[in-house]
């Protein structure tokens, strides 16, 4: 679907962003758990899937509908413990934000509060899963303090 989303004209493809994002939600929701590797090759999936359908119109992560930042890290949560998950979550951020950069403050209070839980120690002592994707929490703050000086200047 991400090569598609790519490779199909805009015009065509741009209109059905929505119902791309949903069919993903409704999958991911009805997913079973799976043999673990065969499960990261999905989620993989997925998540090029997201990459290629939040690049139709980057503006519909802002839409409260859509839900997409959620969306993105329900995935990373689904495989918490894969580089190549935590690589394709950076990337689809580090995306988001340059596109994004005029809605920055708009942007960074979909993606903080996620961030924050994933910094957080969990009630029974032990780190969230998504501290575990090769410290993907610390790279995405990262990311957002390197644009958030640039949107200062």
């Amino acid at each position: 679907m991400y090569r598609y989303c790519e490779a199909a004209p805009s015009e065509i493809v741009k209109p059905r962003q929505p119902e791309i994002i949903s069919a993903i939600r409704s999958f991911l929701a009805t997913k079973e758990k799976d043999d673990a590797e065969d499960s990261q090759d999905v989620l993989g999936e997925l998540l090029e899937t997201m990459r290629g359908a939040i690049g139709l119109d980057y503006s519909a992560v802002l839409n409260p509908n859509l839900q997409i930042i959620d969306l993105v890290f329900a995935i990373a949560q689904n495989g918490p413990r894969s580089p190549h998950l935590g690589s394709l979550i950076h990337e689809i951020i580090a995306d988001v934000t340059e596109e994004l950069f005029s809605s920055f403050v708009r942007l960074c209070s979909q993606i903080l509060p996620f961030i924050s839980a994933s910094l957080a120690i969990q009630p029974d002592g032990k780190e969230h899963p998504l501290m575990n994707v090769h410290s993907l929490a610390w790279k995405l703050v990262f990311a957002l303090e390197i644009l958030s000086n640039l949107f200062i200047l």
